[in-house]
Parts: C-alpha cells; structure tokens; sequence
C-alpha cells in the first residue's frame, strides 16, 4: 500500500493506495499508477470508492468491518495488504514515529547531498522481532542499490547530481 494524497478528494488526506504485487510491477508502471490515483477523480478511484463507501457507513457496522478485515487471517492482506510506503519528504520533512494499524510501515527522508537517504521499517514488534527487520532492511538495501538502481538507470529516468 501507499499513502497517495488525491487532489480531486482532498489533498490533506492521504488515500491508501493498495497495488497488489509490486515487486512484480515496473517502475515506471508503479509511478503511472500512483499519479492516475492522485489526479482521478473520487469516481475513478477504486480505493477511494471502498473507503468513503465504509465512511458511510453507521458507526457499529464500520466497526465490525474493520475488526473482521483487521484480525480474520487473509482479510487483512486482501483489504489493507501487509505493509504500506509513505513520506513526508516531498513536504521537505520526514517522519521518525508513525502508527498504524497495519503491522509494517517503510517510510524514507530527505534525498541528501551525497545521494543517500534515511529509510525507516516501523513494525509491530508483536508480529516481528528486530532479527528479521534486520535481515529485510538489509535485503531492501540491497534490492535498492542494485536492481532498482539498474532498472531507473535503463530507464532514463534518473536525474544528473547537478539538478
């Protein structure tokens, strides 16, 4: 999931944007599709649909939604996937503490002038332990540096240190 704010709706309020299988989608697909949710209009975004439809909804039945798509096994991925993406960066500030009701949550900051930037795994230590986010950021590290690095440098689409 992605926390993707839709200017049609209300640019203050984050949508979460939920996209299935990304690790299997490209990056240029996966931009296509986070700029089509920002810009959609309320109509046209399914996941807005689902959320004002819920919003909608009388207090206790909301609640009994939520707790059945929250705690019954697949539900939760199938409505509110396994983790989520979100930054401040782009508002030129980052987040150090988020919660959620999701069990994992990356957040990243400030693109600095070496190039680099500070990536945050925050996780429900109920469900993790510190051993395994470990081994993942290690791993993600890695991913970021060398197959996405490949996949933005084939593409073109990355920008020169001067700009």
């Amino acid at each position: 999931m992605a926390a993707v704010p839709n200017n049609d709706f209300d640019p203050d309020v984050p949508l979460m944007l939920k996209m299935g299988s990304a690790d299997e989608i490209p990056l240029k697909e996966l931009e296509e599709i986070i700029q089509r949710a920002k810009t959609a209009p309320p109509d046209e975004a399914p996941a807005l649909k689902r959320s004002l439809r819920l919003g909608r909804m009388p207090l206790p039945l909301r609640r009994v939604l939520l707790t059945v798509g929250l705690n019954i096994g697949r539900q939760r991925s199938n409505y509110f996937g396994t983790f989520a993406i979100t930054s401040l960066a782009s508002l030129g500030v980052e987040t150090v503490v988020l919660r959620s009701r999701g069990p994992a949550f990356i957040t990243y900051g400030l693109v600095r002038p070496d190039h680099t930037m500070e990536l945050l795994f925050h996780w429900d230590h109920r469900i993790y332990d510190g051993i395994l986010v470990g081994r993942i950021m290690r791993r993600l590290e890695n991913v970021l540096n060398t197959n996405i690095a490949d996949e933005l440098l084939a593409s073109g689409t990355t920008r020169s240190p001067s700009t």
